[in-house]
């Protein structure tokens, strides 16, 4: 057994920050680059005082998690750089069986969870601030109907439970203007229920017809607020590209991998927010939407993908 590339990226995408730099410093001591070994020692100790801040009071929880955030793509683009010059480097990694734990002895030991069984909590609410969620949709007029309306009022039922969370104004006939000026207002979910094609997202112009936001126009403007988002949800078929290019900004991202029906998607959504509302994790809501799909819907049951950090998440 042996820890890799892919394996320090599935702990990123786990959000276990230290534990992916920890490994990256034993790549890089491998590689015997001192340049590597270098960057990744910055990286160390960025993380080593963002958390010493954040303890102390000094920095407020966006800030904290806008440094988080950076941090975590400093360490991807040095694992792609890191992997580009020496792609067969990894650690050895005798599996322990009597655990759920790997001990992987490079230059110092290391101790990853394994990241198939590891529980994770990104995605709570922070209790110190109100989770604000951002529901936008589209129901062009050339366009099949779809339930947008019963839709968010799901969300509104669920959410309403529970005070940590904050439904911002709702956009039901989506122009790309609006979708920008919405944006400004700093979600930490955004839910977009509406069509999807394989080149992006389906809104609306000023005519109310269809008008298709690609996936490059998707990421340029997720890019912008990617610090503060914890989850997207595209309810929408054919949502998959889209999921995986934008989770590599490094958020939890949804889409459905083929068409979906309108009600499977009303149950998909309802389960989310059953879990979201009950103060679980996005892993763990997802966990509920499934459960409900599985029973009523199970020809939909495959169409639900989780990507974080550009990885297929195995849940």
């Amino acid at each position: 057994m042996s820890i890799t590339y892919k394996d320090v990226r599935n702990l990123l995408a786990k959000g276990k920050l230290k534990k992916a730099i920890d490994c990256s410093m034993a790549l890089a001591q491998q590689t015997n680059d001192k340049d590597h070994i270098q960057n990744t020692i910055s990286i160390s100790a960025r993380y080593s005082r963002n958390e010493s801040s954040y303890n102390q009071g000094v920095l407020t929880p966006s800030n904290y998690n806008t440094e988080t955030a950076r941090i975590t793509f400093s360490l991807q683009s040095e694992l792609d750089e890191m992997e580009e010059s020496y792609p067969d480097i990894r650690l050895s990694a005798p599996q322990d069986t009597s655990s759920n734990q790997k001990e992987a002895t490079g230059n110092g030991n290391i101790i990853i969870e394994d990241v198939k069984n590891s529980q994770i909590n990104i995605g709570k609410p922070d209790e110190k601030i109100k989770q604000k969620i951002l529901f936008l949709a589209a129901n062009p007029s050339n366009q099949a109907s779809l339930q947008t309306d019963k839709e968010y009022r799901i969300i509104s039922e669920r959410m309403r439970r529970n005070e940590y969370y904050e439904l911002l104004h709702p956009q039901f006939a989506l122009t790309i203007e609006n979708l920008v000026i919405a944006m400004n207002q700093k979600p930490h979910i955004v839910h977009f229920a509406g069509h999807g094609e394989q080149q992006g997202i389906v809104i609306t112009n000023d005519q109310n017809r269809h008008q298709l936001m690609p996936t490059g126009a998707l990421k340029r403007l997720f890019r912008q607020h990617k610090a503060g988002i914890q989850m997207i949800l595209l309810n929408a078929c054919y949502s998959e590209s889209q999921a995986k290019v934008l989770s590599e900004l490094g958020m939890y991202v949804i889409g459905m991998n083929n068409e979906a029906e309108d009600d499977a998607a009303l149950d998909f959504a309802s389960g989310m927010y059953i879990g979201l509302s009950e103060g679980k994790d996005v892993e763990r809501a997802y966990d509920d939407a499934m459960i409900i799909i599985m029973v009523k819907h199970p020809k939909f049951a495959d169409l639900p993908k989780v990507w974080k950090g550009g990885v297929l998440l195995d849940i």
